[in-house]
């Protein structure tokens, strides 16, 4: 078939075609059935990790499955490199129990980020893989398969999330066409205070610095408070990195944000603070030190740390 097309094609003047077909159900060497590459069509064709069982509250009468897309992310390509092109495949989600109610196959920790960075991943090895970038494809399953929950098109939940992902991950590789790695931080507690109130600084930095657990410290303010924060800071002789937001969103955007850099920047542990008074409650400035105690404290955080531990997911 694919030799007729390819003679027809000829004949007509096309000249010479490019046939790929998607590792959908079955799994072909290309040059095996006379075509030229094949298509990674994820989730299809992938072993996902299966966590049906651990999935609290889940339907008794539910005969589908759920797996973990962060292993879909994570699977090697579906071809070797001596097996023929192999044009990488993605996918931002997947759910299709809305098409088969009751049995879907579900995939849960699906996230813009992990999509961009799975793109990413892809886009580069892609680049490895072709020796002439302007016959270079990726695929991206999909742009609007709403019955298998995996598009890319805005909706009401994640606005246009998707889309500035994949945007995102075009303008990673633009600037880094190949990059390594970047080499892991060390094993530590990234603090993250947010210090609307400088008077009440002296509340949190002063655990933290007899705390006795490898942590970095990062400072969100506003401008009217900067300068009393760095203040604070150097007569403590703390090291600390000082950023100042808008006073927009209180403390919820500037922790959004500086979480997003943390994320790209290898860091796996956080620490959330706020200097919060709490005014709408009497004993608010008790409850504050009370929470305070319970994070901070060595015993606590080592425990808080081994329970991550035993639940990385």
């Amino acid at each position: 078939t694919a030799a007729r097309w390819r003679t027809r094609c000829r004949e007509l003047g096309i000249g010479e075609i490019h046939l790929a077909f998607t590792l959908a159900f079955d799994s072909f060497v290309p040059r095996d059935i006379g075509f030229d590459a094949a298509i990674e069509f994820p989730p299809n064709n992938v072993v996902a990790r299966d966590i049906t069982a651990q999935v609290p509250r889940l339907d008794p009468h539910f005969a589908g499955r759920v797996h973990d897309w962060r292993s879909l992310a994570a699977a090697p390509p579906m071809l070797p490199d001596d097996a023929g092109t192999l044009h990488r495949g993605v996918c931002p989600a997947w759910d299709n129990e809305a098409r088969r109610a009751g049995r879907g196959r579900v995939f849960m920790h699906a996230a813009p980020r992990r999509y961009r960075d799975w793109l990413v991943a892809a886009m580069r090895d892609t680049l490895r893989r072709c020796a002439n970038r302007e016959s270079a494809l990726l695929f991206i399953n999909a742009w609007n398969e709403w019955s298998e929950g995996a598009y890319l098109e805005p909706d009401a939940r994640l606005g246009y999330a998707w889309l500035e992902a994949t945007g995102a991950a075009q303008r990673m590789v633009a600037a880094s066409p190949q990059v390594a790695a970047p080499p892991k931080p060390p094993r530590r507690v990234c603090v993250v205070l947010h210090a609307f109130y400088p008077e009440l600084l002296d509340e949190f930095l002063l655990p933290l610095r007899t705390w006795g657990m490898p942590y970095r410290l990062l400072l969100s303010t506003v401008a009217a408070s900067e300068k009393a924060v760095r203040q604070r800071i150097a007569a403590l002789g703390m090291t600390a990195e000082i950023q100042v937001f808008e006073n927009r969103g209180r403390d919820v955007l500037p922790f959004l944000q500086l979480a997003s850099r943390l994320l790209d920047e290898g860091e796996s542990l956080v620490l959330k603070l706020h200097t919060k008074r709490s005014l709408h409650r009497g004993d608010g400035e008790t409850w504050r030190r009370d929470l305070l105690d319970k994070l901070v404290a060595l015993d606590e955080s080592e425990c808080i740390l081994q329970a991550f531990r035993r639940s990385l997911r």
